[in-house]
């Protein structure tokens, strides 16, 4: 029998994986949002006599209960807000006296910058020393890199910051310690603000991709086509770059995307140390201040940042590695 042609099964495949995909997103959003309401439902305390203050009559602490709708089920209380975040309305701050969605866009913007800074970093310092070490597996440069990407990782963040405040902000006086400026309006001021965050965040994550990428590289390097290039008399550079990297950045990408919780975790310690005043610092605000609304659209846009990234991880590897786009085709 004759193999049928590409098109015939190749566009239902993709349909079904773009299927899966949206659906493991939604449900990852769903499952994300809803233990939140769990998380703030179980905490010692009535949120209505917090928010309502503990001099608050018990007419007004009934008034706040009404108007968070804490007089309903959860899994009421749940669906309406469902309803109301799809049409774009995440309720609103007492705090900021605003609409949460407006908070999260202004303070949002600076965990984003800190976030690709932070990944700008993971790469940038991962590549050369990861291909630096693969290729010069066994010898003293693989010994000294991999020797930092150990110390890298086991450094907690909040430690590595403090020494870089202390050293690169009032020791030298090279970088300011604490702060925001948008690079948008205030380009070099603002990258000077966000070095330090980034390379507290970035660095230990560096270190995982560092090792991820060497132990690839050392393996690519050994391999037949490597060998015959070398022979052909192709400069180091030319193989590193269009035999080897290509081929040994899965891994690395993978490493990445997995550690992901790992970076979003030290978000919130991380602007708090450098006092950025971004969206995970309203996490920790929200949850002391009982309010329901920020807590939840703040984590509701972290879960959209998650799955945004690692879509992009996907779609690298995919780009890098043409075979996992590929459907295989029946006979």
């Amino acid at each position: 029998m004759g193999s049928r042609p590409a098109g015939s099964c190749q566009t239902p495949d993709v349909w079904r994986s773009a299927l899966r995909r949206i659906v493991a997103v939604v449900a990852v959003l769903l499952g994300v949002t809803f233990l939140s309401q769990v998380f703030l439902e179980v905490l010692p305390g009535d949120p209505a006599v917090v928010i309502a203050g503990m001099t608050g009559s018990r007419a007004a602490v009934e008034a706040v209960r009404k108007q968070l709708e804490l007089d309903r089920p959860i899994h009421e209380r749940y669906v309406r807000w469902l309803g109301r975040a799809v049409q774009g309305d995440l309720g609103r701050s007492g705090r900021y006296n605003g609409s949460v969605l407006d908070v999260l866009l202004q303070r949002g913007t600076r965990t984003l910058q800190v976030l690709i800074g932070a990944l700008a970093v993971a790469v940038i310092v991962a590549v050369p020393f990861g291909i630096l070490a693969g290729y010069r597996a066994g010898g003293v440069s693989d010994r000294l890199v991999s020797a930092g990407a150990v110390i890298a990782i086991g450094i907690p963040p909040f430690a590595l910051g403090n020494t870089m405040i202390l050293f690169f902000a009032l020791k030298l006086g090279w970088l300011p310690a604490l702060g925001y400026k948008s690079p948008i309006g205030e380009p070099w001021e603002g990258f000077q603000h966000l070095l330090l965050p980034s390379i507290t965040l970035g660095l230990p994550l560096a270190g995982l991709a560092v090792r991820a990428l060497r132990t690839d590289v050392a393996a690519t390097v050994a391999q037949g086509h490597v060998l015959t290039a070398r022979a052909n008399g192709l400069s180091t550079w030319r193989i590193l770059t269009r035999h080897v990297l290509r081929q040994s950045s899965l891994t690395m990408l993978s490493v990445i995307g997995v550690n992901l919780p790992w970076v979003f975790s030290f978000l919130v310690l991380v602007e708090r140390l450098f006092n950025l005043a971004g969206a995970g610092e309203l996490i920790t605000q929200g949850i002391s201040g009982r309010e329901f609304a920020l807590v939840q659209g703040t984590i509701l846009a972290f879960a959209v940042l998650y799955v945004v990234l690692n879509l992009i991880i996907d779609l690298l590897t995919n780009v890098i590695d043409p075979r996992r786009r590929r459907p295989v085709l029946a006979s």
